[in-house]
């Protein structure tokens, strides 16, 4: 991660089995207006965010996709239910839960003639520690773990994934070794009796 000088994040760079992604932001009144993911010189993906006046996120246009982009709903100062409008009659909702600061269930609809249908659920159970992801203040995520992972307050301990028929299609644990802070500097992921260990460093 590379910040400006107000410690807000301005780019991100991940390395995934040989792939090397660099996504960068762009901040409007302190808040994120346009995240950026290229792959080179190659845009992968592009999102450009609106905000009211008490600085919600209210859409999130997904540029050059055919005008695809999401709504927000709010309960609480949170948001419980989020859609995106696709087009010739398609849509997506995500529907989400909180226990405190928390998403611990996230379901994922699909409406393709003004049904909704569940497609997906995921459950998720967490420490009590800092979540140091939640401080970057990215504001959403279609990605329905990666977005839970953004705005919790602690950090994810379990997240089980179900399919339309609620039949289980992974179960992922995480353990974690903390700083003086409270934040995780080390994270195991162990899936089906296979580890993978993850360093943070700040």
């Amino acid at each position: 991660y590379t910040y400006n000088t107000n410690n807000a994040v301005i780019k991100k760079q991940m390395s995934y089995q040989g792939t090397q992604l660099e996504t960068s932001y762009t901040y409007t009144n302190s808040k994120i207006s346009n995240e950026t993911t290229k792959q080179g010189n190659a845009i992968v993906s592009q999102y450009g965010y609106t905000y009211n006046t008490d600085n919600q996120l209210t859409r999130c246009d997904i540029i050059g996709v055919n005008e695809s982009y999401w709504t927000f709903h709010y309960t609480d100062g949170k948001i419980d239910e989020a859609i995106q409008h696709i087009g010739n009659g398609e849509s997506r909702k995500m529907s989400l839960s909180y226990t405190g600061e928390n998403i611990t269930e996230a379901k994922e609809f699909m409406n393709f003639g003004g049904v909704w249908e569940q497609d997906s659920r995921m459950t998720f159970e967490y420490d009590t520690q800092n979540n140091p992801f939640r401080l970057l203040e990215i504001p959403f995520s279609e990605i329905l773990d990666e977005f839970a992972n953004q705005v919790s307050a602690n950090n994810a301990t379990r997240v089980q994934s179900y399919d339309a028929n609620n039949v289980l299609e992974y179960d992922l644990q995480y353990s974690y070794t903390y700083n003086s802070q409270n934040y995780p500097t080390v994270v195991t992921e162990t899936e089906g009796g296979q580890s993978t260990e993850y360093t943070l460093i700040y």
